[in-house]
């Protein structure tokens, strides 16, 4: 008992440090980005590689002009592109050069959705118009503005996920342009997890054109991952704005079938050692006597062949004048045994209830058998020599077939 609670101790330990994600270790390197090409034109593809930022976190990498100045507004959105960084704090992203928003100055620029970090770096576009140091702080601010309203999780299930398998859950959010302008291919990104920043990735769908005023509603499929158990969060962001554009919205999940597996099994081991418990306390003192199959004595008597009885009589040579002469066989003492060792004989090879009739052959073989046993259990009772042993055995022979033969066929054999 005490070992078995041992091992299902160890194996829970095991399942919780399975549940337990792993935390990477955190880079001392300061984030940074370094590109293929510090000049470019128009149509040209720029190959971005970072390092030293926080391991699975989500960025917005885009090309920008203004350097940026006005946040996210200044920059291309629809070449831009939402990056996950591995688990060593490193990324790589190729954008396409397009015409930002508002002239130059253009950088590249990265920023994390979940932690406080943000680098650019000049790229000069050829052909881009330019402003001047002045007319930088004086770019207006586009009019365009979206919300997220009506955020939630739907969903539960399916069954075989409360043995610990994938739980699967709908995202339900609507946008909502409370701009003047209308917005065209937003970016939105999206993360499932635990915690205040979740970093799942979650692919997002494409948001299209929403016009002053419209509301569009989108239902994404998520999945939890195995043996998920707790609260989990649902984060979506869209870059690009002056105000931010967020939501964020839980579901929770426990494996019931998998959580009270363990205590069905102690339960079980409680019952069974309860029962052993009880049977041994109501066990009988002594050892049950085992059943003995019932008996039937011999059916009728067939008719017997006389002479094949009086073959077998022949078979055993009268010892004659040497049983007499023994000063040990007393007459009435002998003739007790004699009919007493006859008759235990008869009941010992008696018919069990079941067997088949015997047959003229099988009853002359049982008389024989019969007349040996007797024969023997009164030598071993007087302590009779051989000889007197096989005098005996005939005389009994002789006086069952006798006595068979002079019965009737219908005569049942006395045992």
């Amino acid at each position: 008992m005490r070992r078995l609670i041992s091992l299902m101790g160890l194996a829970c330990l095991v399942s919780v440090a399975l549940l337990v994600p792993s935390a990477h270790a955190q880079t001392d390197i300061e984030p940074r980005l370094t590109s293929s090409l510090t000049e470019a034109d128009f149509g040209d593809q720029v190959a971005i590689r970072g390092e030293g930022w926080t391991p699975n976190t989500v960025l917005n990498v885009m090309i920008c002009g203004n350097e940026a100045l006005n946040g996210t507004s200044d920059c291309d959105i629809v070449n831009g592109r939402v990056i996950g960084v591995s688990s060593r704090g490193t990324f790589g992203v190729s954008l396409a050069v397009g015409q930002p928003p508002v002239p130059c100055p253009c950088v590249v620029r990265a920023e994390s959705q979940t932690a406080p970090e943000l680098v650019t770096f000049v790229l000069t576009i050829n052909g881009a118009p330019e402003l001047s140091a002045d007319e930088q702080f004086q770019v207006p601010v586009p009019d365009r503005q979206l919300a997220i309203s009506n955020a939630r999780i739907d969903g539960n299930g399916p069954w075989y996920s409360y043995f610990g398998a994938p739980a699967k859950r709908k995202v339900v959010f609507t946008v909502d342009n409370i701009g003047e302008v209308t917005v065209r291919n937003a970016a939105i990104s999206l993360s499932i997890g635990k915690g205040p920043n979740p970093k799942g990735f979650v692919a997002a769908p494409d948001l299209g054109e929403i016009k002053p005023g419209e509301s569009r509603t989108f239902a994404v499929d998520v999945e939890l991952p195995v043996m998920a158990i707790g609260t989990y969060g649902v984060q979506g962001n869209i870059p690009g704005f002056a105000d931010p554009v967020r939501f964020r919205t839980e579901t929770s999940q426990v494996p019931w079938a998998l959580t009270a597996l363990p205590l069905l099994i102690l339960g079980q081991v409680a019952l069974l050692t309860m029962r052993n418990r009880l049977r041994r306390k109501l066990a009988p003192a002594t050892a049950p006597v085992p059943a003995i199959a019932p008996r039937r004595a011999l059916p009728a008597a067939p008719v017997i062949d006389l002479d094949e009885l009086e073959a077998a009589k022949s078979d055993r040579a009268p010892v004659g004048a040497a049983a007499a002469a023994s000063p040990e066989m007393m007459p009435g003492e002998i003739g007790e045994s004699i009919s007493r060792a006859v008759r235990d004989a008869l009941d010992e090879t008696s018919i069990r209830v079941g067997d088949s009739e015997p047959d003229q052959r099988t009853l002359v073989r049982i008389i024989r058998n019969v007349a040996r046993v007797a024969a023997l259990r009164v030598g071993i009772q007087h302590s009779l020599t051989t000889h007197q042993v096989d005098h005996l055995e005939a005389e009994i022979l002789e006086s069952l077939t006798d006595t068979i033969g002079a019965a009737a066929p219908t005569q049942p054999v006395g045992s």
